[in-house]
């Protein structure tokens, strides 16, 4: 898993140096024991790194005893984690503009440090709750690593925390991340379904406690999960559930810290974090009045959104190669998607999320009689229509922008990637598109696409760079 935050770092860093205009240069992460190599070169000990650690800045400088390779201009980029330098990015390439250091660096020196202390919770998690629990920080589209950043910053207060989100997006995962985040992760950690119960005498002793007596059944005292969490974080699941009678006592625990156990006179006093999530419109609720305002505003302090998979981009495929890989590794196989069924998948809504792009991938590894799982072999679990919220694409514009309407690719194509107007299954479909209509290959999209011939080195690196050079 660590490689593939790597890579998933290494393609921010290659899409800042394309919008500084550095396209040949070398990129590196250094800390103290040694060299994250991404592009095949090693850094040597200098006096540079040291300054750049003290100093905790972005530091330009021009040294080529820096790299085991001859590079002239380069510069140093602190990772910050808790304002302690955790290492280097180190840029270096004689395209490097010491002149002016674009932002776009610092940006991404910032979202290095995120990766690095996800991938801790993601170790964390693991030891904790198991392998399946790092699926719900695997993700590359923007929505979902602004996502990550809240919940980085979220961790460092204790106020109440309201995950939003479709069901099967990982709301828990989210939450348990959240904790292993924050200060209590040496607290208990305590989750509850608020949909389970049938009987709401159930519901409010499995959150608050009773007294032995208080209804039928009750044959002894019971502590209530606020009390068994305490000084911990305590995970409320479809909190839109709650009857009315709980959404009274909750709101005294976030407002006064209070719990009173059914059939008990004693007040208790409690100590505990709230994280909460629904797959409801709350809002909604609240104007129809089957939850209470105050509540809601109570549990809605800070807010987090989970994007449903259909609006993440190609993260499904990140998630349907994480589980695949797994199930070959467990029962050592080499299974792999066909190209056909993976061109249904991108045409999928997922409105299962998560939870059904897990079905699926099981469903196709025991369903295929051979090493290649085919569309046949799970179509059945896809619900019909798969087109109604992934559209498919259409090429012809962008293809007609550029070969009648004489607008060059780095218009047309590279700044809108760049700038995430177009993903990468997009930009893969107008290649394809276009190759097809023309018989001389990469070459031969030079004069399609308006490119003079000495744009070819430039146009094939972005294309390898970003995983679009298998059309």
């Amino acid at each position: 898993m660590k490689s593939v935050l790597l890579k998933k770092l290494e393609r921010k860093l290659v899409n800042a140096l394309s919008l500084s205009g550095l396209h040949h240069g070398k990129i590196g992460f250094v800390n103290s024991t040694g060299t994250l190599n991404f592009t095949g070169w090693q850094c040597k000990t200098c006096k540079i790194c040291p300054q750049i650690v003290n100093e905790k800045k972005v530091v330009r400088f021009e040294d080529r005893r820096c790299f085991a390779k001859p590079v002239v201009n380069c510069v140093g980029i602190p990772v910050l984690v808790k304002n302690k330098c955790v290492g280097l990015l180190v840029v270096g390439g004689n395209e490097v503009p010491l002149n002016r250091m674009p932002e776009t660096f610092s940006e991404v020196a910032k979202l290095a440090s995120i990766y690095l202390k996800l991938l801790r919770i993601m170790n964390l998690s693991v030891q904790r709750w198991g392998e399946e629990n790092k699926i719900a920080l695997l993700g590359n589209y923007p929505e979902f690593l602004q996502t990550l950043h809240k919940l980085e910053k979220f961790a460092r207060c204790e106020n109440s925390v309201l995950i939003t989100g479709e069901s099967g997006t990982g709301k828990e995962l989210f939450a348990r991340s959240l904790y292993l985040l924050s200060r209590l992760n040496n607290k208990p950690f305590l989750s509850e379904n608020c949909s389970r119960f049938h009987h709401e005498s159930l519901m409010v002793s499995e959150l608050f406690g009773h007294k032995k007596g208080s209804f039928t059944g009750a044959i002894a005292d019971h502590n209530g999960i606020f009390e068994a969490a305490a000084g911990g974080v305590v995970f409320l699941d479809e909190v839109g559930e709650l009857s009315p009678a709980a959404q009274k006592m909750l709101l005294r625990v976030i407002e006064s810290g209070e719990i009173k156990p059914l059939g008990s006179q004693v007040v208790k006093k409690v100590d505990v974090r709230i994280v909460s999530a629904t797959n409801r419109d709350l809002k909604a609720m609240v104007e129809q009045g089957a939850f209470r305002q105050d509540l809601f505003y109570r549990l809605d302090c800070l807010s987090l959104f989970i994007p449903p998979l259909r609006e993440r981009g190609e993260d499904w495929q990140l998630l349907l190669d994480f589980y695949l890989k797994r199930l070959n590794r467990k029962h050592g196989s080499k299974k792999r998607f066909s190209s056909a069924a993976i061109k249904l998948l991108q045409l999928y809504a997922w409105p299962g999320n998560i939870r059904e792009l897990k079905n699926i991938v099981e469903t196709g590894f025991w369903s295929s009689e051979n090493e290649v799982i085919d569309a046949k072999d799970f179509a059945s679990k896809l619900q019909k229509p798969t087109t109604t919220a992934r559209h498919f694409f259409d090429v012809e514009p962008y293809y007609r922008r550029m070969v009648k309407d004489g607008q060059s690719f780095w218009e047309v194509i590279y700044q809108p990637f760049l700038a995430r107007e177009l993903n990468r299954s997009q930009v893969k479909a107008i290649l394809q598109f276009s190759l097809s209509q023309s018989n001389g290959g990469y070459k031969g999209l030079l004069n399609l696409f308006n490119m003079p011939p000495g744009d070819y080195k430039k146009f094939v690196n972005f294309l390898r760079n970003h995983g679009l050079n298998d059309c």
